[in-house]
């Protein structure tokens, strides 16, 4: 199988990781083959892969696709299907699930059936539960073998407890966003369509683990009001689409559907982790043929779920998860079969071919409501990549007020909006602290020429040599005389200083007194007792200074 640029970077960055330590991260969004770079990865292993996929339903799936890029028929571990570990022909490859790997059979868990030492590679599919106690417990056995490596691989690696999850992987080998596959023409655009429902409160909802609690939330999704307004919106908007629903309850799921057929006869089924395996593959086939054109789930459809076909993803279940909303958004975001791969080469080729398919785009649609202190993970989230928490908050402000218009709102082109505006209030706000450094700066100048003239100093541009900074009890003398010194340099203060002692042993007149002297054009080269009287005499003619100043030159000529 011919890999694509960036599934070649992604086995490349594996490599690379992995020869400086023993395990490593692997992040593709949904639908871009992250099963295609983890299988090969395993065809070059050393010695036996191990995978390990979060659900059973994710098992033959996973199989069959490392089968088809590895030539290796896995063997598989999942409820009654044990793999050969006691044959002498065993497969390169096992697939298990991990709540398999943890059940007990005979007394003792069954991931205790596999010699850690037969394996050099552990993969973990879905790897952002890899926090979880379940995964560490199969860690753990495998990392009995010195030698083994790890690799998890996930679509949304930004989970809160981000922390934990630098515990379980040393590096990150190789990271693609959403917006980099849909700029590149692997994935189609995804365009936000906000829904503000009237009445839908989730202010007071209490958090659990970063994002709502799940009973609370419920109860207020189920409600008839909630259910009729997503139903009523989502049969306004969805055309001719094929939707997906993601509800937060069995019943907010089983309602909703039944509220949907009643506008639309037959249009809608629902599926949950009650409906019967067989019952469950049954409606998915129905789906993907067509046969109806709603499909409403309760956590089924998150991951491992892929119908190339649906044009409209309903958030019917708000979250403040954003890696649990890139699960759901990703649900869309496959191009038609056969679109992208073959004859487009390059990613304006692969687009011009997205946007003249069946499919041009995804559409999201997003329920909103009062929202208090909580904030929702939406597109410009998994959309913002590394630009800033501002830039992104600004984007869903806009997202917001373009809500009313119910058209399709282009998030990145937002995005863009908003980086754009707050470079540029970020620019006038430089240029206004500039402007107001030069004014201080000019109100330095004058307080500096003012304090070393009304001193007779000369004022000395450049220091001669580096001088360290008063002391807070030497500051304070100023301050008391009442000198200007805060904005100058450490030498001016300095100067400043020293001609204030001496002119205080000298008993020259104060900095207050020559400051006022020199106003009335009066000379500062007098004694303290002498500017006193001076002063007193300048009060007495009503601050008229021409016959002191007469009687002063006459005193100095003397």
């Amino acid at each position: 199988m011919k890999l694509r640029e960036y599934q070649r970077d992604a086995l490349n960055g594996i490599c690379e990781a992995l020869r400086e330590c023993d395990s490593t991260l692997l992040c593709l969004p949904t639908g871009t083959g992250k099963t295609v770079v983890f299988a090969q990865a395993a065809k070059i292993a050393s010695k036996r892969v191990l995978i390990i996929a979060h659900r059973d339903e994710l098992i033959e799936q996973g199989a069959t696709k490392v089968h088809l890029i590895t030539g290796e028929r896995p063997e598989i571990e999942k409820a009654e299907r044990y793999s050969n570990e006691r044959s002498m022909f065993k497969s390169k490859c096992v697939v298990a699930s991990v709540q398999t790997l943890n059940a007990k059979s005979g007394g003792a868990r069954r991931v205790e059936r596999f010699d850690p030492h037969e394996f050099s590679l552990l993969i973990i599919d879905e790897a952002h539960h890899a926090v979880a106690t379940s995964y560490k417990n199969v860690i753990e056995h495998f990392q009995q073998n010195p030698s083994l490596k790890l690799i998890g691989v996930t679509a949304t690696p930004d989970r809160t407890d981000e922390v934990a999850m630098k515990n379980v992987f040393e590096s990150v080998a190789y990271e693609y966003s959403l917006r980099d596959a849909i700029s590149d023409g692997w994935l189609v655009p995804v365009r936000s369509m906000p829904a503000h429902i009237r009445g839908l409160d989730l202010s007071s909802l209490r958090d659990v683990a970063g994002d709502f609690h799940q009973g609370e939330l419920a109860g207020i999704m189920e409600s008839e009001d909630t259910l009729h307004a997503v139903a009523s919106e989502t049969i306004a908007r969805m055309g001719k689409r094929k939707v997906l629903i993601f509800a937060v309850s069995v019943e907010q799921s089983e309602k909703l559907a039944e509220i949907l057929d009643r506008h639309i006869a037959g249009c809608a089924r629902c599926v949950s982790g009650e409906t019967p395996p067989e019952d469950r593959r049954q409606m998915l086939r129905d789906y993907d043929q067509g046969k109806f054109q709603v499909l409403v789930n309760c956590m089924v459809a998150t991951e491992g779920f892929d119908q190339p076909g649906i044009g409209m993803v309903v958030i019917a279940r708000p979250t403040k998860s954003r890696s649990l909303f890139a699960q759901m958004v990703g649900r869309g975001t496959r191009p038609l079969a056969g679109v992208v791969d073959g004859t487009p080469e390059t990613p304006i080729e692969r687009k011009v071919a997205i946007a003249n398919s069946a499919k041009p785009d995804c559409i999201i649609l997003d329920f909103k409501g009062n929202l208090g202190k909580h904030d929702l993970a939406g597109l410009p989230d998994i959309l913002g990549g590394k630009m800033s928490p501002e830039v992104i908050a600004r984007a869903k402000e806009h997202e917001d007020a373009a809500a009313d218009d119910k058209s399709p709102i282009d998030v990145i082109a937002l995005l863009e909006l908003a980086e754009k505006e707050i470079e540029a209030e970020e620019k006038k706000r430089k240029d206004k602290d500039r402007r107001r450094l030069i004014k201080v700066k000019g109100i330095v100048d004058v307080e500096e020429i003012a304090a070393f003239s009304i001193y007779g100093m000369p004022k000395r541009i450049q220091p001669p040599f580096r001088s360290l900074p008063l002391s807070e009890g030497q500051r304070d003398v100023l301050r008391k005389q009442g000198v200007p010194f805060e904005h100058l340099d450490s030498w001016q203060q300095r100067a400043l200083f020293k001609e204030t002692v001496k002119r205080f042993k000298q008993n020259k007149c104060s900095f207050r007194q020559a400051k006022l002297l020199q106003r009335y054009g009066c000379s500062t080269d007098c004694s303290f007792a002498e500017a006193r009287v001076i002063i007193d005499r300048l009060a007495a003619n009503g601050w008229k200074a021409t016959d002191e100043k007469k009687q002063n030159a006459s005193r100095n000529d003397g």
